[in-house]
């Protein structure tokens, strides 16, 4: 059965990434692609109390080729502490940070041995937070193309926060400005079950934006 959509699979994904999840019920993440150095699927990022914070992790380095799927976390840097140290500094007195946090930092210690399996977890279990109906498989082979029945948002989604005017905000801990883009965590422990209201919102926003650039209503 071919999916609805076809994303990259990121390091707890940003916020757009999830508002383009809530209008599709089949899902492939790729996993079969050649995996490239810097990109979503090793960071994510998080508002703290100074800036916003990258988190980055750490790979054993790949060989030339090397599908994402067998790409090794590196262990031999403490990052989850680093990690798991920057998210509660960041979320602790958010809403609902004691509601998610048993949960993601019993993924963030569990030590994974593959990069993808371990974000792929991370995305099941925000899925079950936000109470998102998608169901999530990984591909088996590498296609550069699908048909057009096939949603394509591969290489589509930055994971970059920026300063939005024309997203809806909701109330973060630190900064004057709304930071739009961050990872779901900073929704989540937001806006708590809410917060799937709030990624509807989004898409219906991009969805009113598209219609006006082509000059028809979706």
């Amino acid at each position: 059965m071919q999916p609805d959509a076809i994303v990259d699979l990121h390091y707890l994904p940003c916020i757009h990434f999830f508002a383009h999840l809530t209008h599709v019920s089949n899902v492939w993440v790729e996993v079969q692609n050649t995996y490239e150095k810097q990109t979503c699927c090793n960071r994510c990022y998080v508002l703290g109390a100074n800036q916003v914070q990258r988190l980055s992790i750490p790979v054993v380095k790949p060989t030339a080729g090397q599908p994402y799927a067998t790409v090794r976390i590196d262990y031999r840097e403490r990052w989850q502490n680093n990690h798991w140290r920057t998210i509660a500094s960041a979320y602790g007195k958010a809403p609902y940070f004691e509601h998610y946090a048993d949960a993601l930092r019993q993924i963030i210690y569990a030590g994974e041995e593959y990069l993808a399996t371990f974000n792929l977890r991370l995305l099941t279990t925000c899925l079950g937070f936000l109470n998102l109906p998608v169901n999530i498989s990984t591909t088996s082979v590498y296609s550069a193309c699908y048909n057009s029945h096939v949603t394509d948002l591969r290489g589509q989604i930055s994971c970059t926060p920026v300063l939005q005017t024309d997203k809806p905000a909701y109330v973060q801990l630190f900064g004057q400005d709304f930071v739009y883009n961050l990872s779901i965590l900073d929704l989540l422990f937001a806006e708590g079950p809410q917060s799937i209201l709030y990624l509807q919102k989004v898409m219906a926003i991009s969805h009113k934006q598209i219609s006006s650039d082509l000059g028809f209503s979706l």
